[in-house]
């Protein structure tokens, strides 16, 4: 009779080998669909596309991977800001900035933001992509 005998712990690693190359081809793909939408737009610089980031890593259990910015800014295109007031730091201090509608640089007090609507540039990609590896997705806004 024959004997089938499985290497568990290789087994194992073959598994997270080939999770690790199938979560990183997944978030280059959002990336790239990221990187279409953050690059159009009449306030664009490509700071925020040019600072996207893909990180995967093997766990204990498995493969986690992530994308996002490290911009303090990168939050707002994504998922909207609501109206505010911006003053400058230290407060005695004035803003000062190219402000294209008046075609000038400006040097105002304080500046009222009317808000924006998110362009969601990750979770609408993420949402895509997903299906396509067969992946679950779980999305949390920090």
């Amino acid at each position: 009779m024959a004997e089938i005998r499985i290497n568990h712990a290789e087994a194992f690693r073959f598994s997270r080998e080939v999770a690790e190359k199938q979560v990183r081809r997944a978030l280059l793909d959002v990336k790239l669909k990221a990187l279409l939408i953050t690059s159009r737009g009449p306030y664009t610089t490509g700071r925020l596309s040019s600072s996207l980031e893909v990180h995967v890593e093997l766990t204990p259990t498995g493969v986690e991977g992530s994308l996002g910015s490290r911009l303090p800014h990168a939050k707002f295109p994504e998922s909207g800001a609501d109206p505010h007031y911006i003053f400058p730091i230290p407060p005695k201090r004035r803003l000062k900035f190219y402000w294209r509608k008046v075609g000038r640089v400006v040097k105002p007090r304080f500046v009222y933001h009317p808000g924006q609507p998110g362009k969601h540039y990750l979770t609408k990609p993420l949402a895509e992509v997903a299906p396509r590896y067969n992946m679950l997705v779980f999305i949390y806004h920090r």
